[in-house]
């Protein structure tokens, strides 16, 4: 979890002593017989309430237009519930809303320019196969602003309510029913796994031929040169003996954005906006594309085989994603296998998948003999 400093944390607008006096006598509301100026005195007096709950101003960063509306949607009912204001339209505030997606495909020196010194909570869009995904969302949303001071109290007596209800009785056509809690916190969380997540995808022999001479290459300086490419203007050149990799822009983004493998071809050349990576780098993005296929030297019950964290700590260098840094600390607390990893970072599968297959491309983890 981020650090959490001060939040930007003030009353929407002065309290305002309204009375009949201050208002000219040309702009009295005239009571009619059915009511009506009475009920425009309370909808004011309602909106002269809702001007004066706490205001927390987020700077959305890196969220996807439609997220935004998700999530205004979202701290709209949560404003409700805590008597709280949130504004997801604020400039440079002291609270940044962050998507975790766009952390782990963003330079860490981009990112923290961006957030500087901030407060930080994340958002992670839910996993459109996942149940109550709404609900999973409010759940995690509430736990980050649990920690901000001023959104404590009111987020612990929310939950102490919630937590004083009676459960609902679940119901016979809801094989997991019970409470957002309940999904949240599953005990049997691999249990909501489809077999078809757990499938690995073959791969053609021309990725099998790319993997195996970037393998190669990584431990034996004496490889040859490998020439690779997405398309015009889109090319790599991976040079084993000086540990570096040029890319053209078009190539790079391919890779990290868009996770796709480049395709070997010996005619390719790069243009004049090629850049330099460290080779570790670049292997690091590979392993991270081919999380689909089946994980480097897995046995066959790989989803239970336990994982070794033999240079663990050196994962920072290639991902400050936050889940990949708590992913860290576990492998280096013991061996754990993927499916105990999943259960306690609440990471999707096709996600953890990625980053075990980066990790074992670099030799960071390793099966448990």
């Amino acid at each position: 979890m981020p650090r959490v400093d001060s939040v930007n944390f003030r009353l929407s607008a002065p309290i305002v002593n309204l009375s009949l006096h201050s208002v000219p006598p040309s702009r009295h509301p005239r009571r009619t017989a059915g009511g009506s100026g009475q009920r425009w005195w309370q909808r004011l007096r309602r909106g002269l309430a809702r001007d004066r709950r706490p205001l927390l101003v987020l700077q959305p960063i890196g969220v996807a237009q439609r997220d935004l509306q998700l999530l205004r949607g979202l701290f709209e009912r949560l404003g409700d519930e805590l008597q709280m204001r949130f504004d997801l339209n604020g400039g440079e505030r002291d609270t940044v809303l962050l998507d975790i997606d766009y952390v782990g495909r963003t330079p860490a020196t981009i990112v923290k320019a961006l957030t500087g010194d901030r407060t930080v909570l994340l958002f992670e869009r839910p996993d459109d196969s996942l149940p109550d995904r709404a609900g999973l969302l409010r759940s995690e949303l509430l736990r980050q602003l649990s920690h901000l001071p001023p959104c404590r109290e009111p987020v612990l007596r929310l939950l102490a309510a919630e937590q004083a209800r009676p459960l609902p009785t679940p119901q016979p056509s809801r094989p997991h029913g019970g409470s957002t809690l309940d999904l949240a916190f599953d005990t049997d969380f691999d249990s909501m796994l489809q077999a078809e997540q757990l499938r690995a995808q073959a791969p053609d022999a021309d990725t099998r031929a790319l993997v195996a001479h970037v393998l190669r290459g990584l431990h034996d300086d004496s490889a040859e040169v490998l020439l690779a490419g997405y398309g015009p203007q889109a090319a790599l050149r991976m040079d084993f003996a000086a540990r570096l990799v040029s890319l053209d822009p078009q190539a790079l983004q391919g890779l990290r954005v868009r996770r796709e493998l480049p395709r070997l071809n010996e005619a390719v050349g790069l243009t004049d906006q090629a850049v330099v990576h460290d080779l570790d780098e670049i292997v690091w993005h590979l392993g991270m594309a081919c999380g689909r296929y089946p994980l480097l030297q897995s046995p066959p019950d790989y989803w239970h085989a336990r994982l070794v964290g033999t240079a663990a700590h050196q994962i920072e260098r290639y991902s400050r994603q936050p889940r990949h840094q708590e992913l860290m600390r576990r492998l280096q607390q013991g061996p754990a296998s993927p499916s105990e990893l999943r259960r306690h970072v609440r990471i999707q599968v096709a996600d953890l998948l990625s980053f075990l297959q980066a990790c074992l491309f670099l030799g960071l983890v390793q099966w448990e003999a």
